[in-house]
């Protein structure tokens, strides 16, 4: 969906390692793992009212993210905490903003896939941006109606693998959302 135009957004200060710099003038390394080849976990925050919306779940959701890909040198809770404080101090924000955390596996010596050349521990990005209008508008969940009827009625007529009593071999079949069997009896 397109979200329009924030002005306030022009002067954004974006925080990268605990640098704050305008988002103009914001840059990570080439040489960076979320550069070279996309390898970075992110968790997208809210705002509202000078608390950030379940803080705590989106740290450790990211932090489990990042364990399962193996980074090392993650950033503790309390330095991520500090600098997402900082820069929301710097840009004067306090309600209806977007965060975005992004934490990469960190500087690369050479160009390559492997883990094993990064080097400098992980890179933590912290990306704030005014986005009020677009997660209030079209009722619940901020979703237009169209959005809504298409999750609630074809993303959750989605088939569920569960035990079937009507198939002797096979032990697995797939069930609709009123709960029949799609599977073909077997002999």
């Amino acid at each position: 969906m397109h979200q329009p135009y924030n002005p306030k957004n022009k002067d954004v200060m974006v925080n990268i390692n605990g640098q704050l710099s305008h988002r103009d003038e914001a840059g990570v390394s080439p040489f960076d793992s979320s550069v070279q080849n996309g390898d970075a976990v992110w968790e997208g925050l809210r705002l509202y009212k000078g608390r950030i919306f379940k803080l705590k779940e989106h740290l450790e959701r990211l932090r489990k993210s990042a364990a399962l890909l193996r980074y090392e040198g993650f950033p503790e809770d309390d330095y991520i905490v500090d600098e997402l404080r900082r820069t929301l101090e710097a840009n004067q924000m306090k309600d209806g903003v977007h965060v975005r955390l992004m934490v990469s596996r960190g500087l690369k010596y050479t160009s390559g896939l492997d883990p094993r050349i990064n080097t400098k521990g992980c890179t933590l990005i912290i990306k704030l941006v005014w986005q009020s209008g677009f997660f209030h508008r079209g009722g619940s969940h901020g979703l237009p109606k169209a959005q809504r009827w298409y999750y609630r009625h074809i993303r959750s007529s989605a088939r569920h693998r569960v035990p079937c009593r009507l198939v002797r071999r096979q032990r697995w079949c797939r069930r609709d959302r009123l709960g029949k069997c799609s599977s073909i009896r077997q002999p």
